[in-house]
């Protein structure tokens, strides 16, 4: 590419100037999707490339470092400004960029994101976009960094993990499992005392579902054996306490108690005579 001898005389610095004359403002777009404007990589390169190129600069990333954080791509770069006559003549920026995608596009989006800042910055182009409009109070705690999970935050899921079983085999199923053993271990005591407690609650509550069918069982034998050891079954029918008996036995076990009242019906037809 031929320069005029004016600009072929010009340094790293005069040529930036030149380019920085000529591009003063990138005016933000609004993308497809998005509920917000940007000012995008497209844009940012569209308009200052032909002008690197009338001022005889070339611009490429000399060095990159990059690493992934679960799904955000993290890269940390060196984008170096070249004079194209004195490829000695330059100018390094360090820039940075994150990158969130849940594919193989985590890498690029970063890069673009690092590219289009340097640029930005290195130029000094406004964008409308005023950083103190939209402060955030200074915290200790990086956003970007997966919180750890806390002893409270794991005994709610322990506790919740639990409360969720619906059967006795389940309950010593998820006991029994590295993940749930892990974690309830790492609890300090009183944590871990009260997780405990929640597990034996929720072993007697699933118990207890069993019982009314046991105790129906027992309840039925028993009157059953009074019933066929009387000597006087006619009498049963009108007796306060077989009655509070049966109607207990009825709200338990429909079933047995309807057996009941064939029992005590048959017992007292077999004493008629023939």
């Amino acid at each position: 590419m031929a320069l005029d001898n004016e600009i072929a005389k010009q340094n790293i610095h005069q040529r930036l100037a030149q380019v920085m004359q000529a591009v003063s403002y990138i005016q933000k777009e609004h993308k497809s999707g998005m509920k917000y404007t940007i000012v995008s990589h497209d844009k940012v390169t569209a308009l200052v490339r032909p002008e690197f190129l009338r001022a005889g600069i070339i611009n490429y990333i000399a060095e990159c470092n990059h690493a992934h954080n679960g799904n955000r791509s993290e890269c940390d770069i060196t984008l170096r400004y070249a004079n194209i006559d004195d490829p000695s003549d330059f100018i390094d920026v360090k820039s940075y960029g994150y990158g969130v995608d849940g594919q193989d596009k985590g890498p690029g989006k970063a890069m673009s994101y690092a590219v289009k800042y340097a640029h930005l910055k290195t130029l000094g182009l406004e964008t409308g976009d005023d950083p103190d409009h939209h402060s955030v109070d200074h915290s200790l705690e990086d956003p970007h960094r997966i919180k750890e999970r806390q002893p409270s935050d794991i005994a709610a899921e322990l506790k919740a993990k639990i409360e969720a079983q619906k059967t006795i085999a389940d309950l010593v199923a998820l006991k029994a499992t590295p993940g749930f053993k892990k974690d309830f271990n790492r609890l300090p005591d009183g944590m871990f005392n009260e997780i405990v407690a929640v597990g034996k609650a929720k072993k007697d509550s699933l118990e207890s579902n069993n019982r009314p069918r046991n105790h129906a069982t027992e309840l039925y034998n028993e009157m059953a054996g009074n019933i066929k050891n009387t000597s006087q079954p006619d009498t049963i029918p009108g007796n306060q306490h077989y009655m509070r008996e049966l109607e207990r036995l009825r709200k338990m076990d429909a079933g047995l108690a309807a057996k009941i009242s064939t029992l005590v019906a048959d017992t007292i037809s077999n004493l008629e005579p023939a």
